[in-house]
């Protein structure tokens, strides 16, 4: 059942409600995340910052894809700028050493189109022969989102819908004798 549930939450979130749970996920894979963007004009195309655990300095742009994919237009027509900004632009943080380049990330808990998965290809190719085979876009998709949440078994905390339960009020559900799940005053469904 907690695999459903995971499922269900992540197939409806935006990229604002798997902000807080991806960084779970990060953490839980040695990363030091050092700042989650308030969704500004000063983002610069990165939601979140964090250090891996091999120390290198890795920048993550969230998208949630409403339709549960990422089609050509929506990335020639919103996302391919962001992408660009995330691969090129430095990280500006007083944690990060702004002169190491970050590893990017374009985060979607959808699928990409196979002509998205084409252009972005086509975009690292071309970094690639020019000799700047540092700039790279990487991608973690539904898949990958799904089997890291799934590693972190018990000890993931999704956002619930706001005000889906009053104020003070905490609801449990059971399904089978190991599996607890809790909505928290804070908005959190704490899987136990």
């Amino acid at each position: 059942m907690q695999e459903r549930v995971i499922e269900n939450w992540l197939d409806r979130a935006s990229e604002l409600s798997f902000q807080m749970p991806f960084c779970q996920m990060l953490s839980s894979e040695g990363h030091t995340v050092v700042h989650l963007t308030r969704h500004c004009g000063m983002e610069l195309g990165k939601d979140v910052l964090s250090i891996g655990a091999d120390g290198v300095p890795c920048a993550y742009q969230l998208k949630g894809a409403g339709g549960g994919r990422i089609t050509l237009k929506r990335w020639r027509d919103e996302l391919n700028a962001q992408a660009f900004d995330l691969v090129v632009g430095k990280i500006v943080h007083p944690s990060i050493d702004s002169k190491q380049h970050h590893r990017a990330y374009f985060v979607t808990n959808g699928t990409l189109d196979e002509e998205v998965i084409a252009a972005i290809d086509r975009m690292n190719v071309q970094w690639a022969d020019a000799g700047m085979g540092h700039l790279r876009l990487r991608t973690i998709v539904r898949g990958e989102l799904l089997a890291k949440a799934s590693a972190l078994e018990n000890n993931l905390a999704i956002p619930t819908m706001a005000n889906a339960v009053p104020e003070g009020s905490r609801t449990a559900f059971r399904d089978a004798p190991n599996t607890h799940s809790e909505r928290s005053d804070a908005g959190l469904l704490i899987l136990q």
